[in-house]
């Protein structure tokens, strides 16, 4: 807007000038007075005309100029906004998965039939509820399956991808047999698996948390170290 205000001072200028050029042209050549008012008038019009658009436009660019001021309000209560929406859907996110527990590390069934590899899996988790929790406590599972795509298998061999062991999700009927096998994870060395661990099933941002300290559980070592409380700390 600024760059065609300045367009129409311009013009305006240009007009002015081309309006003082033919009067003294026509005193320069003795042009009938008649025909040289006819001619100013037309030109004056046309700068009449031009000076309307640029009120216009001025007008136009303090109001815009206004309206900036308010823009930097208006994007922080924007980026507020967005900033609730977001912890809400977290929020109701996380309430849906209370009951969902993620198991790394545990084996796969080679068999093509799904009715078999979720019984193998199913399996896996009782032996794990078992060494953690007793063979008397009975965890009731609804839904299990594993995080990815299950990747093929070659005729008598594995390949690379196929031997990565999918993430298991199972989701439970009571949350809190899910707080109470969380609560004892540090104790799967010893009951059997040195290399499966639980974890909750977390947002992005919490798995990204979890990947950190996993690392750094690695670095220093899972047979001084464990996680606790977010923190990775010596074993006592």
């Amino acid at each position: 807007m600024l760059e065609l205000n300045k367009g129409l001072e311009n013009r305006i200028e240009q007009a002015e000038k081309r309006i003082v050029d033919s009067i003294k042209e026509a005193h320069s050549k003795d042009v009938v007075g008649e025909q040289l008012q006819d001619k100013i008038k037309q030109m004056e019009k046309t700068v009449k005309a031009i000076k309307d658009q640029q009120m216009k436009l001025d007008s136009a660019v303090a109001e815009q100029k206004e309206a900036a001021k308010e823009v930097p309000k208006f994007t922080e209560q924007l980026k507020n906004s967005t900033k609730e929406i977001k912890r809400m859907v977290d929020s109701q996110g996380k309430a849906g998965r209370e009951c969902n527990l993620i198991i790394h590390n545990i084996p796969e069934s080679d068999s093509s039939e799904p009715e078999v590899r979720k019984k193998h899996d199913l399996k896996a988790f009782e032996d794990i509820v078992a060494g953690l929790l007793g063979d008397d406590v009975k965890v009731e599972v609804s839904q299990v399956y594993r995080l990815g795509k299950k990747a093929e298998a070659e005729v008598g061999t594995r390949t690379e991808n196929a031997a990565k062991k999918r993430l298991m999700l199972l989701k439970l009927r009571e949350k809190e047999h899910v707080n109470e096998l969380i609560r004892k994870r540090t104790l799967l060395r010893d009951v059997g698996f040195p290399n499966v661990y639980l974890t909750r099933d977390l947002s992005p941002e919490e798995r990204e948390q979890e990947k950190a300290l996993r690392e750094e559980l690695e670095k220093k070592g899972r047979t001084t170290h464990v996680i606790f409380r977010g923190r990775v700390v010596p074993r006592r």
